[in-house]
Parts: structure tokens; C-alpha cells; sequence
């Protein structure tokens, strides 16, 4: 194994801010259209003008059709409310409505 550092991988930590280009690249389920700059804007509480303590819960999974996914987005919503939650999947829009 080699002790050369890997490259190009970025790293977050705790109190780092988010990058925003992923986010404005989602695709709403319903609209099937990336959200945007504004959407991100409405969605990421720490692009508010207001300062906030707010925070969101993101949820992924990169396998299609994902059994485990589908349960969550079923269940967890009711478990947890009042917070807010976002689930990525890659799924077509299609898929995620059924």
C-alpha cells in the first residue's frame, strides 16, 4: 500500500460550510427540474439572511431502486417532525413518485 496522499478529494469538518453547487443541482421529484440557486436558497437554512440554528437532515443512497431508501422516505418523516429532511436518490423523478 502506498503512503502517497490521495488526491482531489475534498474534505469537510464540523463547522465547515457546505458547498453549494450540489444542492442547486438536485432534481425536485415533482417538477422533475433542477431546484436551482433560488430553490437552495429556500432550502439551505444557512443561505437565509437571517441568521439561524436551523439545519437540515440529508439522506442518500446511491443504489437504484433502493429497498432501504424507499423504507426510509416512508417512515422517517413521521419519526422526525418538524425536521427538515431531504432524500437523494438516483432515481428518476418518475421512480420517486411511485
Amino acid at each position: 500500500m502506498s503512503n502517497n496522499l490521495v488526491t482531489g478529494v475534498d474534505r469537510l469538518f464540523e463547522g465547515d460550510p457546505a458547498a453549494i453547487q450540489p444542492f442547486e443541482d438536485l432534481i425536485h421529484f415533482k417538477s422533475e427540474k433542477a431546484i436551482g440557486k433560488v430553490g437552495t436558497d429556500r432550502l439551505l437554512p444557512w443561505r437565509k439572511k437571517i441568521s439561524s440554528k436551523d439545519y437540515i437532515i440529508c439522506i442518500c443512497d446511491p443504489r437504484e431502486k433502493s429497498i432501504d431508501l424507499r423504507k426510509a422516505m416512508r417512515t422517517l418523516p413521521g419519526k422526525m417532525k418538524g425536521k427538515k429532511l431531504i432524500f437523494v436518490s438516483p432515481d428518476s423523478p418518475a421512480e420517486n413518485r411511485r
